[in-house]
């Protein structure tokens, strides 16, 4: 009996919490509200792929000013002729190229780093083959960045890790002297647009053998 007057007891007690909490959130047990017929449900919007999960000769840069002014980062012939008074203070010239497009127009520039103290340059190629280095000019220097804007020193590496931003003030001075139509663009950066995988230079084919 004294079992059953406590257990009446607590549930009243309870009960008249619940009442309470009602009161204050009447809204409470009531179900969310449904969108309205024929309203279009918003769909979540892709998380953007981040260049680090890009390789760099995968990756795809767009100007930020001219979408249509890109940039890809090849594979060079590690061959490249260098002359003029500052030909011999660059290392490792020729091994990467940066690839300009917009429309039909190409710009080819030779990547390298100086000596001593590092920094990174691009220089245009004539002819595939060659590049002029003079002393005392302005020339195109390159930096890379990170998805935290933070600097990443040395020249990018294809089967690495993709910048996610790319700078060359100097560069659209010459696109804007060497091109036909002009390119005008501001000074700005290249960010990573997208990832395409890049096939694979086709195989010779095995010489047949004489009938």
């Amino acid at each position: 009996m004294r079992g059953l007057i406590i257990m009446v007891a607590l549930l009243l007690v309870l009960g008249g919490a619940g009442y309470a909490v009602w009161r204050m959130n009447p809204g409470l047990l009531q179900a969310p509200a449904s969108a309205p017929a024929g309203a279009p449900e918003t769909e979540a919007q892709p998380e953007r792929l981040r260049a680090e999960y890009c390789s760099a000769q995968d990756a795809v840069y767009t100007y930020r000013r001219d979408p249509t002014l890109t940039m890809r980062l090849v594979d060079g012939p590690d061959m490249v002729r260098a002359y003029g008074a500052s030909a011999s203070s660059y290392a490792n010239l020729g091994n990467l190229f940066f690839v300009v497009r917009q429309g039909e127009q190409e710009f080819r520039f030779a990547a390298a780093s100086s000596q001593g103290v590092t920094l990174n340059y691009l220089f245009p190629l004539r002819n595939d083959d060659s590049v002029t280095i003079p002393a005392g000019v302005d020339l195109i220097q390159v930096s890379t960045f990170d998805s935290e804007f933070a600097y990443t020193p040395g020249l990018p590496r294809l089967e690495y890790a993709a910048p996610a931003y790319i700078y060359a003030p100097n560069m659209t001075r010459y696109l804007y002297n060497n091109s036909s139509p002009r390119i005008e663009a501001p000074v700005d950066f290249f960010d990573f647009q997208s990832c395409e995988t890049t096939a694979p230079p086709a195989a010779p084919e095995a010489a047949q053998p004489a009938q």
